[in-house]
């Protein structure tokens, strides 16, 4: 099942200034490239086609520019499920996202 990446904004303390945004990597039950011409997201992460949450990098800040926690994060959400995307069997998944076996 495919994987993408997934943001929402965070609620914060209001002694947190700026805007802060939630970051996740989600794996989803289908995959349609043919909606509308957009790939499908899901509209959040308790939607329908959401199976499981991969990765959480929990809030980051939002700036400005291309530097901000936010967009690094984001970059390397997306660049993380790329690789788990393109992994090809299972067990090189698994071991993407650290799923623990029997010793």
């Amino acid at each position: 099942m495919p994987a993408v990446v997934m943001t929402s904004s965070a609620s914060m303390p209001s002694s947190c200034k700026g805007r802060y945004r939630n970051v996740r990597c989600v794996e989803i039950s289908h995959w349609d490239l043919n909606v509308n011409g957009w790939d499908w997201r899901p509209a959040s992460i308790r939607a329908k086609g959401v199976v499981r949450v991969l990765r959480d990098y929990g809030a980051r800040s939002e700036g400005k520019t291309d530097r901000c926690a936010y967009r690094v994060t984001l970059k390397s959400a997306q660049e993380w499920c790329d690789a788990y995307n393109s992994a090809g069997d299972v067990a090189t998944a698994e071991q993407l996202i650290g799923a623990g076996g029997s010793a």
